[in-house]
């Protein structure tokens, strides 16, 4: 048998979040706002995958903290809702396409970083493979 949450705990889960999101939003503007100020940093590849992936760590943080406010109105056991479907469906696909892009963004640093090495990080040498990495 399962108990329902009561109205506290619910409005702990809806909320609980929203601190959180709000420090990974001002981090990830902190770095798009630093490699933008310095433009020489984004004449390496390394730097603009870091920069995509907090563009969409960006987006995906953005509709995390918009989060119960999507919901539909009336969704039971879900403090704050007061959404529609098609808000709902809106916030999910993005925070789907932006946790999907961030993971692939970050796997891809590990490529780019084994490439790197083995091609003694001269850039020239496997610059090819930074049109994949974003096409993927």
């Amino acid at each position: 048998m399962t108990t329902k949450p009561t109205l506290a705990q619910q409005r702990a889960i809806a909320y609980s979040s929203k601190p959180f999101a709000a420090l990974s939003l001002f981090a990830s503007l902190y770095v798009l706002h630093h490699l933008i100020k310095n433009p020489n940093k984004t004449t390496r590849m390394y730097h603009r995958l870091i920069g995509c992936m907090n563009a969409f760590i960006s987006v995906q943080t953005i509709f995390i903290l918009w989060g119960n406010w999507a919901v539909p109105e009336g969704t039971p056991f879900f403090a704050g809702a007061s959404g529609t479907v098609q808000t709902c469906t809106v916030q999910g696909f993005f925070v789907i396409l932006a946790s999907i892009s961030v993971a692939s963004y970050y796997a891809s640093l590990s490529i780019c970083s084994y490439v790197s090495v083995k091609h003694n990080f001269k850039e020239e040498n496997y610059k090819w493979i930074e049109k994949w990495i974003h096409f993927v």
